[in-house]
């Protein structure tokens, strides 16, 4: 997938993606040993979900099967090329993320930065 900076003058980048739990980690090679980055899903409960397009107000020069991870502080936009494929499957498993249903015995909270954390009581 092509990942984009929240903010114009960021170009599109292509990333490698790999989902660990809640946890969406993005390389800058395949074979990289260290992330670029990564971000933290919560649940939709929290602040975050999937869009299978860019909002209009972002103002993003792509419309190659985007996607939109949205956070409580930030969006990240997202994009799959021309492979439909690709892009249903990468929606399908970050929706099925941001809507789960968190056990009982956990307290959802946010830290300021916006990823979500999990404590057991």
């Amino acid at each position: 997938m092509h990942k984009r900076g929240p903010t114009f003058p960021y170009a599109w980048r292509k990333r490698w993606f790999m989902l660990q739990g809640n946890v969406l980690h993005y390389y800058k090679a395949p074979m990289d040993n260290f992330t670029c980055g990564k971000v933290v899903i919560g649940t939709t409960e929290q602040g975050f979900a999937l869009l299978r397009f860019h909002p209009a107000n972002a103002k993003i020069d792509c419309s190659d099967r985007p996607l939109t991870l949205v956070t409580p502080r930030r969006e990240y936009y997202l994009h799959t090329g021309s492979n439909r494929d690709t892009q249903h499957q990468w929606a399908s498993i970050l929706e099925k993320v941001c809507k789960r249903v968190l056990p009982k015995d956990e307290k959802k909270s946010t830290c300021s930065d916006g990823h979500a954390h999990h404590d057991t009581k």
